[in-house]
């Protein structure tokens, strides 16, 4: 009997050491799931406020019942005038932010995100251009395609021809 005590416990404790070994590596895994999701989550809402981050406004206005900054409807015409008849309200300028479709050159179609602003104001975003002119955006149909995106979109280059939301567009 006492050695088949003896192997009893040797064998519970083996048990043992593998499931704390097995939990270990379960919570391990956890916590850097936890970490790479949070730091998702951060880098999600940087790139969601970016806009708005570098925006020289003191105040944004939006239509009403827009969910999101990526949905909203632009302002009818009669509120713009609204809002620049309030007491204190230096200047009015629109900004506008979308989600589209981006029609690739090999077929297919991925999403952009159009953001349409006034040059002559003062919330369009610094632009550091690599290629092309920023004068050039005062064209009929001219898009500018930031870095990031340029291989999702098809690689797109300055004075290449493209579609987006069934409308032709030049990247400027």
């Amino acid at each position: 009997r006492l050695n088949g005590h003896r192997r009893l416990v040797g064998e519970s404790a083996g048990a043992a050491v593998e499931t704390e070994t097995i939990a270990v590596g379960g919570v391990t895994f956890s916590v850097v799931l936890i970490t790479c999701l949070t730091g998702m989550l951060f880098g999600m809402t940087r790139n969601a406020s970016l806009l708005v981050d570098h925006s020289s406004a003191d105040l944004l206005v939006s239509s009403p019942n827009n969910k999101t900054f990526d949905f909203a409807s632009p302002i009818v015409r009669r509120k713009h005038f609204q809002v620049s008849s309030v007491p204190g309200v230096a200047s009015v300028e629109e900004f506008n932010a979308r989600l589209s479709v981006w029609k690739l050159a090999g077929g297919g179609e991925a999403a952009c995100q159009i953001v349409a602003f006034d040059l002559r104001g003062s919330m369009a975003p610094p632009l550091k251009m690599l290629d092309g002119q920023v004068a050039d955006l005062h064209n009929q149909d001219a898009v500018i395609i930031d870095q990031s995106a340029r291989r999702m979109l098809g690689d797109a280059w300055v004075g290449d021809r493209v579609e987006i939301l069934g409308k032709r567009a030049v990247v400027v």
